[in-house]
């Protein structure tokens, strides 16, 4: 088992946002130094739910502001980019870090997110798709050229620079429905689960229908050919400690209810 340390960076207080960015870099300095694994982060748009615009942007500070910690996205989201852009960003993250990305990708839940950018929800699994599909040939191949349905490089292109980890930086595919599972075996990526969303889709049920997701993935994985065992199960635990029981569940009580307010507005904030 390994161990890592996730932060949304999010902001319910907007006159504190030089200062919350300044914990965050404390918190990941610390994960390294007291031995943790990988630092997580996520990108959001529009709210106050994250304010990590550009992973890659993030990614790059905390590559320079550490040494051996792997820095793990969750999630790039593939559809809000070009793809040859978030493949020459996301290499570039891997040169600085010395080699330390894990490339986290996803498409996106919230509706206001695709709505302030313009881009139809409905068609954020082909995007994804597509765009992942670009991501890794531009990793892998000298050039690339790609006639798709969202994005068209119908010239020879050199993406550069190429990542440090051949063939690629470690892949991860978020996932709470069961396709997700599917798609992620049939490429041997690795998996990002988070309790939170898995129990507000599931509720009590959340742990019974991730073990049936996993245990489907794991069979996916041995009819492509992959080892079923082979590829990291990254799994979003919040939890809040305190000298005294009754105090850890008031103060987490209001953060996690902010939360959970948070992303239930953020779902119904577009207009019909």
């Amino acid at each position: 088992m390994k161990w890592g340390a996730f932060s949304l960076s999010q902001m319910p207080d907007l006159s504190k946002v030089p200062e919350t960015f300044e914990t965050d870099f404390e918190q990941f300095q610390l994960a390294e130094e007291i031995g943790f694994d990988t630092i997580w982060i996520a990108e959001h748009l529009f709210s106050t739910y994250g304010v990590v615009t550009s992973t890659q942007v993030l990614a790059a500070a905390i590559a320079r502001a550490t040494q051996k910690i792997k820095i793990g996205m969750a999630v790039v989201v593939l559809p809000f980019n070009h793809p040859l852009r978030t493949a020459s960003d996301f290499a570039l993250v891997d040169i600085l870090s010395k080699g330390r990305l894990l490339f986290g990708a996803g498409r996106a839940y919230q509706p206001h997110e695709f709505f302030g950018l313009g881009i139809p929800m409905e068609k954020s699994r082909e995007m994804y798709e597509e765009a992942l599909e670009i991501v890794l040939k531009a990793w892998t191949n000298e050039t690339i050229t790609h006639d798709g349905e969202f994005w068209k490089i119908p010239h020879p292109t050199e993406v550069l620079p190429k990542p440090v980890q051949q063939p690629h930086p470690p892949v991860y595919q978020a996932g709470i429905s069961p396709v997700s599972f599917l798609t992620a075996a049939q490429r041997g990526f690795g998996l990002q689960l988070a309790s939170p969303f898995s129990y507000r889709t599931y509720r009590e049920d959340w742990i019974d229908r991730l073990e049936d997701s996993i245990e489907s993935y794991e069979e996916e994985c041995a009819r492509n050919g992959y080892d079923p065992k082979g590829a990291e199960r990254m799994l979003l635990l919040p939890f809040f400690v305190h000298e005294s029981a009754e105090e850890a569940k008031r103060i987490f009580r209001e953060r996690v209810e902010w939360f959970y307010a948070k992303v239930t507005g953020n779902q119904k904030s577009v207009p019909g």
